[in-house]
This record gives C-alpha cells, sequence and structure tokens, in this order.
C-alpha cells in the first residue's frame, strides 16, 4: 500500500521486524510487524504515521509525544470512520 502524507508518497509493507514498526525514511517505508494483532497494526502504522509528520515539521526526538498521542489518533480515526476516508 501507498500513502501520500506530508507529500511524500510512503510504501507501507508487512515483514518479520523485532518492534511493532519502523519507519525508514531513506527509502520512505514503513515496515509493520506482520505478526501483530490487526489492532496493534494499526496502531503501529499510527505511530510511524506520527514520526512522518513530526518529522516534515521538523521535531526532533519525539518518541514520547508519539507513543502519548498515538491511542487517541487511532481513537479518532475509531470513533469517526466516515469522516477518515
Amino acid at each position: 500500500m501507498v500513502l501520500n502524507l506530508c507529500g511524500t508518497d510512503w510504501d507501507v509493507k508487512e515483514g518479520f521486524i523485532e518492534e511493532d514498526g519502523r519507519v525508514d525514511f531513506n527509502s520512505q517505508t514503513i515496515i509493520i510487524n506482520q505478526d501483530l494483532h490487526p489492532h496493534r497494526k494499526r496502531l503501529a502504522l499510527t505511530h510511524e504515521l506520527l514520526h512522518v509528520i513530526f518529522d516534515s515539521n521538523g521535531i526532533d526526538d519525539c518518541e514520547g509525544l508519539v507513543a502519548m498521542l498515538e491511542h487517541r489518533v487511532l481513537e479518532l480515526i475509531n470513533v469517526f470512520p466516515e469522516e477518515y476516508k
């Protein structure tokens, strides 16, 4: 799947990785751990996309803030699915 976010196309893949997700800014790729439960996959994708948003705005070392926001952003998408299509 390819997502356009912050003016860039991001190739989103599932794969065998140790962590829940990883963003590679050099190849514009997001990899999500394929062994995760579907909810956890959506959360990992939300987490990695937040990293992309923060990076595009020049916000460094944002892991703590991303972790605080990931559940709430995914909750918005789940509560208002029609608005986020």
